[in-house]
């Protein structure tokens, strides 16, 4: 991204590029005659940078310098576990060093005119708002699995992680390689996460876990709640009994499951791409047991048993399930863990700031929005394992649910209705509006259909309907 002027000799800072040739031409404004007398080609003239607004400066200087540090992180991890042994760095070691260098330089030449001059690049194929820094983020992620699946042979690794050196993360299609000089103008761009390699499933985990890639599912929709749940599972209690709550026909069916042990209520449940649930954990009995079910036939595959826990939901994103908090049958905890689709294994994270239970968690893309009983909303950061408070003026409670309705968030805690927005999730207001009826205790993960929204709790044994026209809460099935 280092742009020269056209005019060999100049050093100055180019100010425009021209569209006259299949090649961008970058001119600094001494030289805008001479570009025009070199030939009678038709002469379009764009400015590379424009005014960002005062309000959004700040937003996209942290989103970027964010991004700088969770790359430098993944720098320090990858480098140094391709270590060959010897005093020198490795083949392997150099090109990574290489390519990460490449990619702090870009983020560096996007971050400083936003700093000194509050400008942001425009140019088609450079925009700062053409690289899609969620789909980068979690290519980046990919990389230390993608290195524990090589099996040491280094050479394939890399072949596999920077092979297609020809994808860019762009936000559009419409940008094509004619229309840049990449080789003079760029070293090694971003590299597109879904096109850059293809994920083997690890042999822990079964075939049936390749569900975290190349699945037909689809992006979640972050729109909305940004999760795969279609219906809602959860176990008769003290019982190998399955309950499936069909969010279409408004139906429950009873699942037998070839399982070893009765479950118990409130588990960690969620269901992940490839038609796969997950099931974890859950209360009285107090379990640390993991399944993956396949929701085709409800085989299920016994995964590696994690804490004890229950009263939390299981969020999947970017190849893992997360699950915050929670109740181990003595004390809330402030655990965070997340389960590792590719490794199969599960990893601790950042720890809460409290410890807490009746976790919910609203995915977005990059973060997510945690709400528990304790009185206060938290933003967590993916890439950056960090949480950061976004509002202490709620009520909270065990009976609470958190969903979202293009760009609008709704938190609703017992009789109580908040509400924020995407633009200021900072702000939660309370409604006016009470719920004739409480949310009672549940884990389940929201499903929208239409203008309603489904969840159930497995330990009061219903299942309730919120409308998002009215902003009314009904209870619409029970069992026993």
């Amino acid at each position: 991204m280092d742009f020269k002027c056209f005019y060999k000799p100049c050093t100055s800072k180019p100010k425009a590029y021209c569209e006259c040739s299949s090649r961008l031409s970058f001119i600094c404004q001494d030289h805008l005659i001479n570009h025009l007398e070199e030939d009678n080609s038709k002469h379009t003239f764009q400015t590379i940078y424009r005014k960002i607004p005062v309000e959004e400066v700040e937003i996209k200087h942290k989103r970027f310098a964010e991004l700088k540090v969770f790359i430098q992180t993944m720098s320090e991890l990858v480098i140094p576990s391709l270590s060959n042994g010897s005093s020198g760095m490795s083949v392997s070691q150099l090109y990574f060093n290489d390519y990460f260098s490449s990619q702090l330089s870009e983020i560096d030449e996007i971050i400083q005119p936003i700093v000194e001059n509050g400008h942001e690049i425009i140019v088609p194929g450079y925009s700062a708002s053409e690289i899609d820094i969620e789909a980068y983020i979690e290519y980046l992620e990919s990389i230390p699995n993608l290195i524990g699946i090589s099996n040491g042979n280094s050479s394939n690794c890399i072949q596999d992680i920077l092979g297609l050196k020809d994808f860019y993360i762009r936000a559009t299609e419409s940008v094509s390689e004619e229309s840049i000089d990449i080789s003079e103008h760029t070293s090694k761009s971003f590299i597109s996460s879904k096109d850059s390699f293809v994920q083997s499933p690890r042999p822990t985990i079964d075939l049936m876990v390749r569900a975290t890639r190349g699945s037909t599912d689809g992006i979640p929709d972050y729109a909305s709640n940004g999760n795969y749940d279609e219906h809602l599972h959860f176990f008769r209690i003290f019982s190998k009994t399955m309950k499936k709550f069909d969010t279409l026909s408004l139906e429950f069916t009873d699942i037998k499951v070839d399982i070893a042990e009765n479950q118990g209520w409130l588990a960690c449940v969620c269901q992940i791409p490839g038609k796969k649930l997950f099931y974890y954990g859950g209360h009285h009995p107090c379990s640390g047991d993991t399944y993956l079910f396949d929701l085709e036939n409800y085989k299920h595959l016994k995964l590696t048993k994690g804490k004890i826990r229950g009263m939390a939901t299981a969020t999947y994103y970017g190849g893992s399930v997360y699950v915050f908090g929670g109740y181990n049958g003595e004390n809330d905890m402030r655990d965070a863990d997340k389960f590792d689709m590719y490794s199969g294994v599960w990893e601790s994270i950042a720890n809460l700031p409290v410890a807490t239970r009746d976790t919910h968690v609203l995915t977005c893309k990059g973060y997510f929005i945690l709400v528990s009983r304790h009185n206060e909303i938290l933003k967590y950061n993916v890439p950056m394992n960090l949480y950061e408070s976004l509002s202490s003026e709620i009520k909270s409670s065990s009976f609470s649910v958190l969903f979202k309705d293009k760009g609008h968030y709704i938190y609703l805690s017992e009789n109580n209705i908040y509400t924020s927005s995407e633009n200021n999730i900072q702000e939660w207001k309370k409604q006016a509006k009470q719920l004739s009826i409480k949310c009672l205790q549940h884990t389940s993960k929201p499903v929208t259909r239409g203008k309603d929204i489904y969840f159930a709790s497995s330990f009061h044994f219903k299942v309730y309907m919120f409308s998002l026209e009215t902003y009314d809460l009904y209870e619409i099935a029970s069992y026993t």
